[in-house]
């Protein structure tokens, strides 16, 4: 006799990849109907309903699957997603918890843990579960993914850039992955790699909006640039010698992407002209953004050494140091950047150089003993 029961399941299933969400909610009610202890019918009826954005008979149908199999990771999973978006996320904890003991569903619960951990403020708990994740499933790209965007939602965009390359590798059409990529080259100033990523996006899904948009100020702001060095080179080659032409030229360089080509010129300003703190700062900046902190620390004591009492300087150090894990360092240079008048207040609340050090005693206590009084 034909196993009536799968059937529906199966046409479920069918119905659910083509979007067809209600149908397939319909067959899968058939398929339980006839056989209410059929966990596969069950879990695909919750996932539907949570497609749906109906997270109460989702959890209604996971508790059925529970049932059965109380321990079954699939569920488990489930109910902590359902749960995490009627936002009870400590209860969604505890259910990724219980999955995540288990092989077959550790790699989805770390990343789903992650996930909740993230919108809970707790980034060094998420970033550590987006590593658990891959460790369990080593080609995960929606864990890369995660990791590239934490990263650079903190400022740490090389870090960013290698894990969301890894994401797209892993999963070529995975759109969010490009898209964020592409975010990521902007904040480096790499407009060719973020054009390269936009048109990866449009190619998966053409009638992204926002992707055009960014990919046609991208393209703008190119040709743009490609002008505007065209010219600077032309007046580097009249006056090779002129300190201020040449950083120009290394700024345009670096919002063009090309960051070997910057810190040529800027290195050459910095020879013609000694005391020169506004090219060093952009030696500083481009090194911070490859990831070379202690080149980046280095042109920052430069400029200490020219003007001592430069509150930006103390403050960009710190913000090395805290990116680094050097809290003490980095907290030590913030007080010596509001000594010297350093006042804005809401970026140190935001920036997420800072993110490392915010939650300490003695960031609060800084914060609320000069930051209250300075405004």
């Amino acid at each position: 006799a034909p196993n009536v029961p799968g059937l529906y399941n199966s046409l479920g299933k069918a119905l659910v990849r083509k979007g067809r969400i209600d149908e397939a909610i319909a067959q899968f009610h058939n398929a339980l109907t006839l056989s209410p202890g059929f966990i596969d019918a069950a879990l695909n009826m919750a996932s539907a309903c949570e497609d749906r954005g109906d997270s109460e008979s989702a959890l209604r149908y996971y508790r059925l699957a529970m049932e059965k199999e109380p321990e079954n990771p699939r569920a488990l999973n489930g109910m902590g997603k359902a749960l995490a978006s009627m936002k009870r996320y400590d209860d969604a904890l505890k259910y990724f918890a219980r999955a995540s003991a288990m092989d077959s569903g550790a790699a989805e619960a770390n990343n789903n843990m992650g996930n909740v951990l993230l919108i809970q403020g707790r980034t060094e708990d998420a970033r550590s579960r987006y590593l658990m994740a891959i460790r369990a499933k080593p080609d995960y790209a929606e864990a890369y993914l995660n990791l590239g965007t934490l990263h650079l939602s903190q400022g740490r965009v090389q870090e960013a850039k290698s894990y969301l390359a890894k994401a797209v590798e892993l999963s070529p059409d995975l759109e969010k992955a490009h898209s964020t990529l592409a975010t990521a080259y902007a904040a480096a100033a790499d407009p060719d790699k973020a054009i390269q990523e936009y048109r990866e996006v449009l190619r998966i899904s053409p009638e992204n909006a926002e992707a055009r948009k960014r990919l046609d100020e991208a393209l703008v702001l190119r040709g743009n640039l490609d002008s505007a060095i065209a010219g600077m080179r032309k007046k580097v080659e009249g006056q090779p010698d002129d300190a201020g032409l040449r950083y120009q030229l290394g700024i345009l360089l670096h919002r063009r992407g090309d960051q070997e080509g910057a810190v040529r010129e800027l290195q050459k300003a910095v020879s013609l002209r000694k005391r020169y703190p506004q090219a060093l700062f952009s030696l500083a900046l481009i090194h911070s953004l490859k990831g070379d902190y202690a080149r980046s620390l280095g042109y920052l004591e430069e400029i200490r050494t020219i003007d001592p009492d430069d509150p930006e300087v103390y403050y960009n150090m710190a913000c090395i140091h805290a990116r680094q894990g050097r809290s003490d360092e980095a907290l030590r240079l913030l007080r010596e950047a509001v000594a010297k008048g350093f006042r804005q207040w809401d970026m140190m609340k935001t920036d997420p150089d800072l993110m490392g050090i915010r939650e300490s005693k003695a960031f609060r206590e800084l914060m609320k003993t000069e930051g209250e009084q300075g405004r």
